[in-house]
């Protein structure tokens, strides 16, 4: 006797695949962006058509034991911010959960699996992606190139590498932990097809969750993959965003606290690890070994001596001590010489006397014109800066330029005005395709898109003074020490509808709102919140003693903080506005009496309104809304 079952019924009998308080609406397959303006079409079975650029042909494409997923139940949930699409395979029954995590730049991908039989099953989960164009190169986020295999010790997410010039971005895959109890497998076809795969048994009623992310980044660097991850993943997943019913039913990724980092081995740049991996030299902690080739096909290790370098740059000659190279790669009339502190040196020549003293007790003296990539072994000093040294800038020639912390202020416009933002204020810009511009993260953490104001800006270096640079020439700038993980899931601040956001708070002492035909100026620490209401184009004012003013204003926007500078905001694009939270109170060590002569602050609210709002604060809507904020 055999037993029939609707797919309805089927999501009933394995509950958890679909929680049942969750309400589900029918899918939207529209194009959403991230805030990186990343595209993502995601097509009906899932996986994502074109990206960004023609970015993919095909990516993210499931497959289960072989068979193409195919979905015959396509939903999102109620705030359209997640697909959820449903199929099975014979006894398997399968929910794709997609989402994207607009504040991090990526789509998250929840593959779930019940087993609906009486028999345990062997299951291979493939998630394929084919790129639009073949890429230059593969890496790990430790730098090291990829090969077709089991994840390495220590990975957790392999990257495509788009072709110098190639206006499709690059991809990163975060795929796993080898600690979890099913690591992946990769297959890497031409540079141009990736697979990745997650083999596990499913016991009868057992349902099991596959976690990965996918990243479009344009001119993606290998040195940048690391960095990139960040926000997701440092020694453990960041704060995933993953319903709390399939945290425990992980098999990729750990789902306990953050494993500690092995303080006994000195950190490893991901240019030496992609070096390394490409000379076939091993990085051994016994000897300070270098790996030499005068040629692609030459292999030399040992230990090297002399030096200093010259470097021509087209900033001028460049003096370069041998114990702060990393790497160098090219030869003859384009060298990219890599140092530990971060810096990629572009020279159009490179001269000094070395020596090598192979691992046989043999010295040859080295010719640096004639060096077609060199590596050094890691040291305990890899990434330690220049005291100077404010962050680095990312030029399109491969450049990575040291930038000192005299530096002042890059003018910029956006969509909310135009600024001239302090270099100090900056942690980290992207360009970014769609719309074509750079996306800047601030030190409050704030997010949005600019463009420079100027065709040039006048930077003071490091290592070169100071020099005048074609903005267009900037693909980026990471600021020293940056991490943009912390303050990743704030809520407070503005959030916009495009996954921009202002975290510097509100400007001006006051916030102007009009209603029933007249402005009421509110002191803006009285404001704890800012909401769009439901079948309305206006904002819902919301006050720390529980008033609430709907209303209008003259220019339809809000001005925000960002970066420290003032910003007027549409109030269509605004989502949401909420208050930091104030800060813990401090015992006095002794209870202070109030004055009676002290008479309470003056209401800013005109006379009657503030007791109105209090006890019927819906009879203050009005149809319009328009906020202005005066300086």
């Amino acid at each position: 006797m055999s037993l029939r079952f609707s797919f309805p019924a089927l999501l009933l009998l394995a509950g958890v695949l679909v929680g049942a308080d969750e309400k589900l609406v029918p899918a939207q397959m529209n194009p959403r962006t991230d805030a990186g303006g990343s595209v993502w079409d995601f097509q009906a079975n899932g996986f994502v058509n074109n990206g960004s650029n023609d970015c993919f042909d095909n990516g993210a494409m499931l497959q289960i034991n072989g068979r193409d997923f195919t979905a015959s139940d396509r939903k999102q949930t109620a705030d359209g911010s997640e697909l959820v699409l449903t199929g099975k395979n014979d006894q398997i029954a399968i929910v794709r959960r997609i989402l994207v995590d607009g504040k991090r730049s990526a789509a998250r991908y929840l593959e779930v699996l019940t087993n609906t039989g009486k028999q345990k099953l062997q299951v291979i989960v493939e998630v394929r992606s084919n790129l639009g164009s073949q890429a230059t190169q593969s890496a790990w986020n430790d730098g090291r190139l990829v090969n077709s295999g089991p994840l390495p010790k220590k990975c957790v997410a392999l990257a495509a590498i788009p072709r110098p010039g190639d206006s499709r971005p690059g991809v990163i895959w975060v795929i796993g932990e080898t600690a979890a109890a099913t690591p992946p497998t990769v297959e890497v076809s031409n540079q141009h097809s990736y697979a990745v795969r997650y083999t596990f048994e499913l016991a009868p009623q057992q349902t099991r969750v596959v976690l990965h992310y996918v990243l479009q980044r344009p001119g993606l660097q290998v040195a940048q993959i690391a960095e990139i991850i960040k926000p997701l993943w440092r020694s453990a997943l960041v704060k995933p965003v993953v319903p709390p019913a399939y945290k425990k039913l992980l098999v990729n990724f750990r789902s306990g606290a953050p494993a500690g980092e092995d303080a006994s081995e000195p950190p490893l740049l991901p240019v030496i690890a992609a070096l390394l991996e490409r000379a076939g030299v091993e990085d051994t902690e016994g000897k300070a070994l270098v790996g030499v080739g005068r040629s692609e096909a030459e292999r030399m290790s040992g230990s090297l001596s002399g030096g200093p370098l010259i470097a021509t740059t087209e900033f001028g000659a460049v003096t370069i001590d041998l114990a702060e190279v990393a790497g160098s790669e090219g030869s003859g009339f384009r060298t990219l010489l890599h140092l530990r502190s971060g810096e990629t040196i572009v020279t159009a020549a490179l001269s000094g006397s070395l020596r090598l003293e192979t691992e046989a007790g043999v010295e040859l003296p080295v010719d640096p014109a004639q060096v077609a990539w060199l590596v050094a072994k890691r040291g305990r000093t890899d990434g330690a800066t220049q005291a100077d040294q404010l962050g680095v800038l990312l030029l399109s020639d491969g450049s990575r330029v040291a930038l000192s912390n005299a530096a002042t202020a890059l003018p910029v416009i956006s969509s909310y005005g135009q600024a001239t933002v302090a270099f100090d204020q900056l942690v980290r810009i992207e360009r970014v395709n769609e719309p074509p511009g750079w996306l800047a993260s601030m030190r409050d953490g704030s997010r949005l898109r600019i463009l420079p104001a100027t065709r040039e800006i006048e930077v003071p270096t490091c290592r070169h003074g100071v020099q005048r640079l074609l903005t267009a020439r900037i693909i980026g700038y990471l600021r020293q020490g940056a991490s943009m993980a912390e303050d990743d899931e704030r809520e407070d601040g503005a959030h916009l509808d495009n996954g921009e956001r202002f975290l510097g708070g509100l400007a001006g002492p006051t916030l102007t709102i009009q209603t029933n035909g007249a402005d009421t100026a509110i002191p803006v620490e009285r404001i704890t919140a800012i909401e769009r209401p439901e079948d309305s184009n206006g904002l819902a004012v919301v006050l720390r003693d529980g008033g609430r003013l709907v209303g209008s204003s003259g220019d339809g926007t809000v001005a925000f903080l960002a970066g420290g500078q003032s910003w007027r905001v549409p109030t269509t694009r605004l989502v949401s506005w909420q208050a930091a939270k104030p800060p813990e109170p401090v015992e006095a060590a002794a209870e202070e009496k109030p004055d009676a002569t002290t008479k309470p602050p003056a209401s800013p609210l005109p006379a009657g309104d503030e007791q109105e709002l209090k006890e019927d604060p819906e009879e203050q809507e009005v149809e319009a809304i328009d906020v202005e904020a005066k300086p």
